[in-house]
């Protein structure tokens, strides 16, 4: 039985480091948006630094609160300036303003064709 029901009684948080992206550890910034990955965030206990002393329901539902602010207000400013460009084509750009990585020179991995 201890093989086919096992859980751990500890709340999963810390796993997606909320930081600047200098940061070679942090994963998503300030906005929730995961580096790199264009369209994606991070709206759960991860983010929280730490595990807090008490039960995990009310943070994480603070969470998501401000998660789901910013999605809409991401679309909605998105709208607008759609609005604004007044039928000037598609909207190819949508996601150009998500964050990238900044990676430093000297821990930049060689092409696998670079001589060493």
């Amino acid at each position: 039985m201890c093989r086919h029901y096992t859980v751990t009684i500890y709340h999963y948080s810390g796993t997606t480091k909320m930081g600047p992206p200098h940061d070679p550890e942090s994963v998503v910034n300030h906005e929730l948006k995961v580096y790199g990955i264009r369209g994606l965030r991070v709206i759960d206990a991860g983010i929280m630094p730490k595990v807090p002393s008490g039960n995990t329901n009310a943070p994480v539902i603070m969470v998501g609160e401000k998660g789901a602010d910013l999605v809409k207000q991401y679309w909605y400013s998105k709208r607008r300036r759609r609005r604004k460009r007044d039928g000037e084509g598609s909207d190819d750009g949508a996601l150009t303003d998500w964050p990238q990585k900044e990676v430093p020179s000297s821990s930049r991995r060689p092409a696998s064709g670079d001589a060493r």
